[in-house]
């Protein structure tokens, strides 16, 4: 069923609300077919996107439209920023003293303190940028279940500095959550490349490594002095358990070499992973350890560590700034070369899940008319309890697009007026909670019918070509079944003479897999077609 859904989204329009951007994409042409479906989920959410598409870019005018996006509104909306592509299609910046750096497109005052986040899907071609996509939306969307989710291992290189750092993230009291971790320390005995790669394809959350680093490997890493290479990542077996890897080595992330460590973890697919942080030339040690620890602050700790952040917090994006900010606070001169130098490859707006995800329950209206409304969203866990703070959105093309925080109820209003008949998409997404997706079709009016309808349902929401519907009438009645399908248009309609208790039967063929809607006169209830094969 998920995966029928996102064919429907991949089809989705971009558009820009009027709310403020909050989610900023830079594309090459040739990749926007690529992309789409991760910037429609994000739109889709509630986080407004808009996609600057040229066929060639250059730093400073990406910089540039980063800026008077940032300044259009105040406060500022803008949070995230996307690039698409590898260096010779999207640029990163050279300037400034590393090799490369794509933080100085998000510091527009070069003061070490970036307005807003940015990653980048370094990708060599579609089929690349794809999967890419694929398995960020399957994280964000449906992760592989499990305990892994609440996983992760620590791995650092034979120096003494690297253990130790190693131990102060394991031992430290996190008052948030705590994952479950192990530790591979490269300076014991019998620790080797195996052991990351029986880990990693057991299943962890996270992969943070702190050590020795080139441009494809972390080199010499153990007693046995193994290189951890791309050929390793190539070989990993980990399927849909996609982690999120913390490179904290040097030149792990030169993106203008072809293919480095970092790139290789997100083009290694199925498998490899989802995100990787790395440096993009030789990164100093004092810092490195203290931007280490900071990333678990910031998914695991409620203090702020004298920066302007209140952790926990959410996004990979925002995890990075506060580590990033940290480490230029404690580290000074050395932790502001660093800084420089470490970029995210992945998406930005990922949220980092802490353990294994629950799904929430939406409840809205199912059939709205078109027109002026209020339509009431609520939100709550599988036991009925509220969810306090959830972002949830409201979507229906160009004619509404509205986004707020659900309150302590669980619930959010919003005030909206869609003009024709079709879809208003209803997404809900609170932290640490599979998203709500749901729908509500927009039609305009459609006929009561008379007579007391006592019971008629649908057996399964699932089908491929036909529905099975109870139903129970008394006295006998003439009963009209109308199907809609999601842009509110009658695609099928017939009459039954229906008494008693049974059960009727309706083939589906010729209606192609999509979303539906299925009338009896006095309600709705929403179908899914889907393939057979």
């Amino acid at each position: 069923m998920m995966r029928a859904m996102l064919v429907l989204l991949s089809i989705l329009s971009i558009v820009g609300g009027e709310q403020g951007v909050r989610y900023l994409a830079f594309v090459p042409t040739q990749y926007l077919d690529g992309v789409r479906p991760l910037i429609d989920w994000h739109h889709r959410q509630g986080l407004e996107t808009r996609v600057i598409v040229k066929s060639t870019f250059t730093a400073s005018e990406i910089k540039d439209s980063i800026q008077q996006e940032y300044n259009n509104h105040t406060p500022p909306k803008l949070r995230w920023v996307l690039l698409v592509g590898d260096v010779d299609r999207m640029p990163t910046y050279t300037g400034w003293g590393v090799s490369c750096s794509d933080i100085w497109f998000v510091d527009f005052d070069l003061n070490y303190r970036a307005e807003c986040s940015i990653g980048r899907l370094s990708c060599d071609s579609n089929t690349d940028l794809a999967n890419q996509v694929e398995k960020i939306l399957k994280y964000e969307q449906d992760p592989e279940p499990g305990d892994w989710l609440g996983k992760a291992v620590l791995i650092s290189d034979r120096a003494t500095s690297s253990m130790d750092c190693k131990r102060g993230i394991y031992n430290y009291p996190y008052p948030f959550y705590r994952y479950t971790m192990d530790t591979l320390f490269g300076g014991y005995p019998g620790v080797g490349n195996s052991d990351v790669t029986r880990a990693i394809d057991e299943g962890r959350n996270l992969v943070n490594y702190i050590g020795r680093g080139s441009q494809t490997s972390w080199p010499l890493w153990n007693l046995s002095g193994e290189n951890w290479t791309t050929t390793e990542i190539s070989n990993l077996n980990n399927g849909d358990r996609t982690p999120i890897v913390f490179n904290i080595a040097a030149s792990c992330g030169r993106i203008s070499h072809e293919d480095c460590l970092g790139e290789v973890w997100l083009e290694k697919y199925p498998g490899g992973a989802v995100a990787s942080l790395a440096a993009s030339d030789v990164s100093y040690t004092t810092p490195n350890l203290a931007f280490d620890r900071a990333l678990f602050w910031a998914l695991g700790d409620s203090t702020s560590h004298g920066t302007p952040y209140q952790l926990p917090l959410w996004d990979l994006g925002h995890i990075i700034l506060f580590a990033d900010y940290y480490m230029v606070m404690v580290a000074g001169p050395q932790g502001q070369i660093n800084y420089k130098m470490y970029l995210l490859l992945g998406d930005p707006a990922l949220e980092v899940w802490r353990g294994r995800p629950e799904p929430c329950q939406g409840d809205h209206p199912d059939l709205i008319p078109t027109g002026p409304q209020n339509f009431i969203v609520t939100l709550t866990d599988t036991g009925g309890q509220p969810l306090r703070g959830a972002l949830v959105c409201v979507w229906k093309g160009s004619e509404v697009y509205e986004y707020d925080w659900t309150d302590a109820t669980g619930k959010v209003t919003f005030s909206i007026n869609p003009t024709s008949p079709g879809t208003l998409y209803v997404t809900g997404s609170p932290h640490n909670y599979i998203p709500y997706q749901g729908y509500a079709l927009v039609t305009t009016g459609v006929e009561e019918q008379l007579g007391a309808v006592s019971y008629f349902s649908l057996r399964s929401h699932l089908v491929t070509d036909q529905i099975t519907c109870d139903y129970s009438f008394t006295p006998k009645e003439e009963v009209r079944i109308s199907i809609y399908d999601g842009l509110g248009r009658k695609v099928w309609e017939r009459w039954f003479h229906l008494h008693g208790k049974g059960r009727v039967t309706i083939d589906l063929f010729p209606l192609k897999p999509g979303i539906y809607f299925i009338n009896w006169g006095r309600g709705f209830e929403k179908f899914l077609i889907v393939s057979d094969s």
